[in-house]
């Protein structure tokens, strides 16, 4: 959830419990105020109507005064206490409008003629309760108006306070190590903005310093090595060659020129790797996959059929993709390579090349780890003395930097990888 959504939410929650809290609590209190104005016009009604009868004479004066009065309820009381006003709410029958409604009573006794009588007083209270639920209603959407007037608002000046924000954001995500240009900061009025675009500018200045010291020895370290190691590889195949040494001489120099040899092609995998990482092989053509495959197969088919590998391709369309063609070719070789050396004698490898996919699926020894971390660097699952352990390092780099998906997966004995185009 970004922050602008969260602190809106934060503001909207206790918005919304305010407006149904002070919504109830302006129900109570206007309804309060309307019952206690109730109260007093039914009290006023109370002393006129008893100044009313006592005015009467007799009781043929009394049952005039019911029919005139027909909403004021008179009756005999033959209780012998005397009660106090009663106040209540009650439902009667309305004639006009055929049903039943909401009134208000206050119900007193008076004494006619030596007599004690009930009297009930009667006020409707619909259009009370109209008036409050429309007061009520009105005061909720009109503070929800405003609440949500605020929320545009303060979204729209949100937006433009933490412009510089988003700014700096979009430029660290565009910030390529390899490439040197400088970070484009948006200077700003907000102090912690600016503070936050010099430590990131900072850092910025002193992980690429970091890293071109890095790149800087990397480069030199190799390109040192080459010569010495070249120096060395052709003294050790004289000796070999020469006729004077004796077979356990033989077999030591054997052994250094297998581990030099190793040595030579871990540098020319190092470096590669370090080009790959620099965006040194720039230049992108069409590839089509099928042809490459094929050519790639007849540089590994000796090895197939020594180790007896049954191999079959399904062509189920033809597919292409863009890519430096060195790396397409370095990428579809690690892969067939890798499946082929690492594969058991007698085993099987499938490849099958779909409109924008490759699925290459090998036998082979069981993992001793997950699949993914197949991809670091000098992560090897055989004992191979020859493997340096940079294949699938180099084909997961050339994958990222091409955006290609990879994806190995493992079951047992069978091996797959997956490379969506």
């Amino acid at each position: 959830m970004k922050l602008q959504q969260k602190t809106t939410l934060f503001f909207l929650i206790p918005g919304v419990i305010l407006i149904l809290i002070s919504g109830i609590f302006q129900y109570y209190l206007v309804n309060n105020k309307i019952h206690n104005r109730i109260d007093k016009q039914l009290l006023k009604e109370k002393n006129l109507i008893n100044k009313q009868l006592k005015d009467l004479e007799d009781s043929k004066d009394l049952h005039l005064y019911k029919t005139l009065k027909s909403e004021i309820e008179i009756k005999e009381d033959f209780t012998p206490k005397f009660l106090n006003d009663k106040f209540y709410i009650s439902e009667v029958y309305d004639k006009e409008i055929d049903e039943q409604i909401q009134v208000k009573i206050l119900e007193f006794k008076t004494i006619i003629d030596n007599q004690t009588y009930i009297v009930k007083v009667k006020k409707p209270l619909e259009e009370s309760q109209t008036f409050i639920s429309g007061l009520v209603w009105s005061n909720i959407l009109l503070f929800s108006l405003l609440v949500i007037i605020y929320l545009v608002f303060n979204r729209i000046i949100s937006k433009k306070i933490w412009t510089p924000f988003y700014v700096t954001l979009e430029a660290l995500k565009e910030f390529n190590i390899s490439r040197p240009e400088p970070l484009k900061l948006v200077p700003s009025n907000i102090e912690e903005f600016n503070r936050l675009n010099t430590e990131v500018d900072f850092l910025i200045k002193k992980v690429s310093r970091d890293y071109n010291n890095y790149k800087s020895f990397i480069e030199n370290v190799s390109h040192e090595l080459q010569t010495p190691l070249a120096v060395a590889k052709a003294k050790l195949d004289n000796l070999v060659q020469s006729e004077n040494i004796k077979e356990e001489e033989h077999q030591i120099l054997s052994k250094l020129t297998f581990n030099l040899n190793k040595l030579t092609r871990l540098n020319q995998s190092l470096v590669f790797l370090l080009k790959i990482e620099n965006n040194l092989f720039s230049n992108k053509d069409n590839i089509i996959l099928n042809q490459l495959i094929s050519q790639s197969l007849e540089n590994f088919e000796d090895i197939i059929e020594i180790k007896e590998i049954k191999l079959e391709v399904q062509n189920t369309a033809s597919c292409s993709f863009f890519c430096n063609d060195i790396l397409a070719e370095v990428l579809i070789d690690n892969l067939i390579k890798n499946a082929i050396k690492h594969n058991i004698h007698g085993g099987f490898l499938e490849i099958e090349i779909l409109s924008n996919k490759l699925i290459i699926k090998n036998s082979g020894k069981p993992l001793n780890c997950k699949p993914e971390f197949m991809f670091e660097r000098f992560r090897k699952n055989s004992d191979s003395p020859d493997s340096t352990g940079l294949g699938l390092s180099i084909v997961y780099q050339i994958c990222t930097s091409n955006n290609f998906l990879i994806k190995y997966s493992n079951t047992g004995t069978n091996h797959t990888i997956e490379i969506k185009f």
